[in-house]
């Protein structure tokens, strides 16, 4: 009925609906139910959050959380409580993304954009990879033996950074500083400190070199340049076609 419904402003409609049946019931274990139909309901607006356009979504994903935990708190061992932490663990589970430019200069310091949520702080390894381990790292599937060989490899540097904590239990972005590597191919790993869940980390691959390839068409004939990356001075061009 919800989902078909054509009222408009149907979610503020829906909301008031579930807290006018919550007062009218008399059993503890009914409002519990509207409680956390309440609860679910708010969830779901919150994943509309828009940042500075629905500001008013931003904590949604909080007030449901508070409900969820009163309702595992006042009602356990129930079916209400299994949703209500169902819902908690979608709430707070946390997450880990990065984002950095493939090919950098040599020894040159770098920025990496880390997303994250329910992560106050990350680990950030930095490892030595050749061209055959990486080619044998992307066969394996899955993430914990691709973590245990990622383990193995040469590290470089190893460093925890704290991340701002919001309260709000969404996805926020940081910059951090990567320090600049001698010529070489490196992959930087980014995980929870604690290391407890081996199956929450990202990585990505990254090669330090003062060369850039630039391609260039011209009608049929496709031209490579090889230019200096700090300056923009052109090495070598590919022979014209005869």
């Amino acid at each position: 009925m919800y989902d078909n419904g054509r009222i408009t402003d149907k979610e503020t409609v829906y909301l008031s609906a579930l807290k006018s049946g919550k007062s009218k019931s008399s059993n503890p274990y009914a409002k519990a139910i509207y409680d956390f139909e309440i609860a679910q309901h708010i969830y779901n607006q919150g994943q509309n959050y828009v940042a500075e356009k629905t500001e008013n979504l931003r904590w949604a994903y909080k007030e449901a959380l508070e409900i969820c935990e009163q309702l595992l708190k006042a009602f356990p061992d129930t079916y209400v409580a299994s949703q209500a932490q169902n819902l908690k663990q979608q709430i707070t589970a946390p997450s880990l993304q990065l984002q950095l430019e493939s090919y950098l200069p040599i020894a040159s310091d770098s920025r990496i954009l880390v997303t994250y949520s329910n992560t106050p702080n990350v680990q950030l390894s930095v490892y030595r990879i050749s061209a055959n381990e990486s080619e044998a790292l992307q066969k394996i599937y899955d993430k914990e033996k691709k973590r245990k060989y990622i383990s193995k490899l040469k590290l470089e540097k190893q460093w925890i950074q704290q991340l701002r904590d919001e309260g709000d239990y969404r996805n926020h972005s940081t910059e951090i500083l990567l320090p600049g590597f001698p010529q070489g191919r490196y992959l930087v790993l980014a995980s929870p400190p604690n290391d407890d869940d081996k199956r929450l980390f990202e990585h990505v691959e990254i090669q330090y070199t003062n060369l850039a390839i630039v391609k260039t068409q011209e009608n049929t004939n496709t031209f490579f340049q090889v230019v200096d990356r700090n300056n923009g001075c052109l090495l070598y061009t590919s022979p014209s076609p005869r």
